[in-house]
């Protein structure tokens, strides 16, 4: 799984070198603090809200349903995040891709909502001051360029990505910093339920599933599960707890690390196992297929445990 990071200085792709220079002129001026990105997606089918990102907490059971016509999908933001997960080819873009950026924009948007319902309240003021700094620093190095060369960033920047800085500014990162502030506040005061993210998202659908069916039909995005994506991992199981067991993925095994190395590298993950764990033993290679929405938001600081496996085979 790949989190995608699209922040500006990344966003630009004008292969120009002066252009280039004046960019990163702008954004290594002041540090600053750094900012996730609520972009947690691959470009193929295998896309979760993982990460992300990728990330988030649940919606609790009650959770208000009123005001099923309040929600509208943000256009703007699904088409800047089609057309950069699809390298530019919007209308050749893959119907699993269209899905996978609506779902991931559709996680964004349910973590705002429920950190609201549970007593977020959004400095406004605050993410609005961030993002005219950022962009009021842009433009005052821009203004700096001649005119012929202004003209042909601002130029590139809509052509390339098909949308302008203002828009840039004023929409995707604000909303950037509108997520990276709800996350954090969710993040600083943990909720004694946890759900899994397919409660999240499945709740979350219900509500504004109208909104949600015509923006669909509008952009045609064929139906799909948001509650469920299935993935695959192989790797060797290192270590059996309960219904739990440990399986490796991602790097060599050379015998030489322990399980909580394993953990703290991120070079493991836990499943639920509830068919026929007693076949299962430490260094079998392993294939698993599982939901991997079916895992615990915000997991406090543990690995997360996937708690859905649709089925299991040993690798010969």
């Amino acid at each position: 799984m790949t989190e995608v990071k699209k922040s500006l200085d990344a966003l630009s792709g004008i292969t120009l070198e002066d252009i280039e220079e004046v960019k990163q002129g702008v954004l290594s001026g002041k540090p600053r603090k750094k900012r996730r990105n609520p972009f947690p997606m691959a470009v193929t089918a295998i896309v979760t809200a993982a990460v992300l990102f990728f990330t988030f907490h649940l919606l609790q059971d009650g959770f208000s349903t009123k005001g099923k016509e309040d929600y509208k999908v943000n256009e703007l933001i699904y088409d800047f995040m089609l057309r950069t997960e699809s390298d530019g080819n919007v209308e050749g873009a893959r119907s699993e891709t269209k899905q996978a950026v609506l779902q991931s924009l559709l996680q964004t948007d349910a973590l705002m909502e429920y950190a609201e319902s549970i007593g977020y309240k959004e400095d406004t003021k605050a993410i609005e001051k961030i993002v005219a700094e950022q962009r009021e620093e842009f433009y005052s190095e821009l203004d700096k360029e001649k005119e012929d060369k202004k003209n042909l960033i601002l130029q590139t920047q809509e052509k390339n990505f098909g949308i302008s800085y203002d828009e840039y500014f004023n929409v995707i990162l604000k909303w950037t910093n509108q997520y990276e502030e709800a996350h954090e506040w969710l993040v600083r005061h943990p909720q004694g339920i946890n759900k899994t993210r397919s409660e999240v998202i499945s709740l979350f659908q219900k509500k504004y599933e109208h909104a949600i069916a015509d923006f669909m039909e509008q952009k045609k995005i064929p139906p799909f599960d948001f509650s469920v994506k299935y993935e695959d991992l192989t790797g060797t199981v290192v270590a059996i707890e309960d219904d739990r067991i440990l399986v490796t993925h991602g790097f060599k095994e050379d015998g030489m690390s322990t399980v909580d190395d394993l953990i703290e590298q991120g070079s493991a993950s836990s499943f639920v196992i509830d068919s026929q764990l007693e076949k299962i033993t430490p260094g079998m290679k392993i294939r698993v297929i599982f939901n991997s929405m079916a895992v615990p938001v915000l997991p406090r600081g543990e690995m997360p445990v996937y708690q859905h496996v649709r089925e299991w085979k040993k690798i010969e």
